[in-house]
């Protein structure tokens, strides 16, 4: 993919997801690349929505788990963010959708630009997943 800014100091670069194909009651693990761009004050964390048939779960974090807050970014400097994420036991099976974003409290981070990739309400469509009974 191409590279999405959101606000004045996050480069999103891309990421890599272990399986496209996961089972419920299963694991997966992505991981987030990044490039400070500036400097981010403020409690900012990265939200992660897995949306689906009838179904919505959360990845919601702190960078690094927690290691490396925004606030400790600094401009040049490049973040590789690994995550887990639980498929819930009851999860419909289907197709899902990845999508990514930095919130803080109730506001979300505007994505300032981006090239091909899908945005909607400030959030980065990153990719699909199969979840299989």
């Amino acid at each position: 993919g191409s590279p999405t800014d959101f606000g004045p100091a996050v480069r999103f670069l891309g990421y890599d997801v272990s399986s496209t194909d996961v089972r419920r009651g299963e694991d997966f693990e992505i991981t987030w690349y990044y490039e400070a761009t500036g400097s981010l004050a403020g409690d900012w964390r990265v939200f992660v929505h897995v949306e689906g048939p009838g179904a919505r779960f959360l990845g919601d974090h702190d960078p690094v788990s927690g290691a490396l807050p925004f606030d400790r970014w600094r401009p040049g400097q490049l973040i590789a963010d690994r995550q887990t994420i639980h498929i819930p036991d009851d999860a419909p099976p289907g197709e899902y959708t990845i999508f990514a974003g930095l919130f803080a409290r109730n506001r979300r981070m505007p994505v300032t630009r981006t090239t091909g990739q899908t945005v909607d309400a400030n959030r980065l469509r990153v990719t699909s997943l199969q979840i299989v009974p």
